[in-house]
């Protein structure tokens, strides 16, 4: 479906720009065209939980430095982002770039120098999100990731997340589920950094728990290089926060005691009757990691669901963009979990997350979309919206 109505995901090159600007001293440099760089973004800061600062410069090409293949402003620009006192600069991948055969890491390599560091990171210019979110995470762990000395293991490090989503608000209660239960600090989370070299505690860390599948390349390369282990955290509902929990604290030979919990098991049966009582088809649609959430959490309940991603995949799923999503589920009686700029054109839908198209107040009440807190958040909007249909 070329034709847009509705809304499309952020590109690889939006989720690469927006995830490099999390981090306060690393300058982002784009060196296209005038009016396909960073001026393009100028009207989009607003649409993110982020304020953009004054971090993100271009520097723009001419019909002639594109006929003669001329990087002059390029280097020219890595020289001013030096004397501006950037010690880390990240150089945006570019459709442009790659039509002229332009080395872009072979001449970061050459602009880099003493207390200056140029880096990229590749990304296919029909990329989606996830691709650009799984290749800065590679690079930024290649580049960043080293011991420090005399630095012994400590803590965790959370690695994982869209930019274009809520993420951040679910590392931050993840960060409070592993601390309470497992008492070990956190050391490192890429979605709320400090600095961009706090990615060398990511080379030291007891585990690094990975909150994406974006960033499991990341994680597995840092196993390689440095021997941390990494642990996959994906719990939607009791039982998958539980089993989370359980694993993490195996892997660092600690002890988890499982606790029962009657409230949430009685929520969980009030919710799995009024799911079977109304007898609606349920669908999921959204990016991997919110799948495999939901999975999790219906899993749990005995609940059948369909399952739709909204990019390509390494677990086969269906891909669909949101305009066919929407055309397809707006004339179905099935109840749709999905980004929020979905539900507000499907009559019947649930918000899981959101895709950072539309603006909303992110505060705290909002944030669960993880753990226990997260399933009751999910299920009682289900419930909700099934007793509406049965009306």
């Amino acid at each position: 479906m070329p034709l847009i109505q509705y809304a499309c995901l952020p590109t690889a090159r939006m989720e690469m720009f927006y995830s490099a600007m999390r981090y306060p001293d690393l300058a982002v440099l784009d060196f296209s065209m005038n009016g396909h760089a960073l001026y393009n973004y100028g009207s989009l800061p607003w649409l993110s939980e982020q304020v953009v600062s004054r971090q993100s410069y271009s520097t723009h090409m001419t019909e002639l430095d594109i006929a003669l293949g001329d990087t002059g402003r390029l280097r020219r620009a890595a020289e001013e982002l030096r004397e501006k006192g950037f010690r880390q600069a990240f150089l945006m991948p570019s459709s442009v770039a790659s039509v002229l055969g332009l080395d872009l890491k072979a001449l970061c390599e050459e602009l880099s120098g003493p207390n200056f560091t140029l880096f990229t990171a590749p990304a296919r210019m029909d990329a989606d999100f996830f691709a650009g979110s799984e290749q800065l995470s590679l690079a930024l762990a290649r580049q960043f990731a080293r011991p420090e000395e005399k630095a012994g293991k400590s803590g965790f490090c959370l690695l994982g997340g869209f930019f274009s989503s809520a993420s951040g608000h679910d590392n931050a209660y993840i960060t409070e589920a592993i601390e309470g239960a497992l008492g070990i600090p956190l050391a490192f989370d890429n979605l709320n950094p400090r600095s961009i070299l706090d990615w060398r505690r990511a080379a030291t860390a007891q585990v690094n728990v990975v909150t994406s599948q974006s960033a499991l390349k990341a994680a597995r390369f840092l196993q390689e290089r440095f021997g941390v282990p990494y642990f996959e955290w994906f719990p939607l509902g009791k039982a998958a926060q539980d089993a989370a929990l359980q694993g993490l604290s195996a892997l660092l030979k600690k002890e988890y005691v499982l606790r029962t919990d009657a409230v949430y098991d009685a929520v969980a049966l009030q919710a799995r009757n009024v799911i079977a009582f109304a007898g609606k088809p349920l669908a999921c649609y959204g990016d991997i990691d919110r799948i495999r959430l939901m999975q999790a959490l219906f899993r749990e309940l005995g609940v059948q669901a369909e399952y739709i991603c909204s990019h390509k995949n390494a677990a086969g799923l269906p891909v669909s963009s949101i305009d066919e999503c929407i055309a397809r589920f707006q004339a179905e009686e099935t109840v749709l979990l999905s980004y929020d700029s979905v539900c507000e054109h499907v009559p019947h839908s649930v918000s899981i997350d959101r895709t950072g198209l539309e603006y909303a107040l992110l505060t705290p009440l909002r944030r669960m979309r993880t753990g226990v807190e997260g399933a009751y958040r999910v299920l009682e909007k289900l419930v909700d919206v099934l007793l509406r249909m049965m009306q």
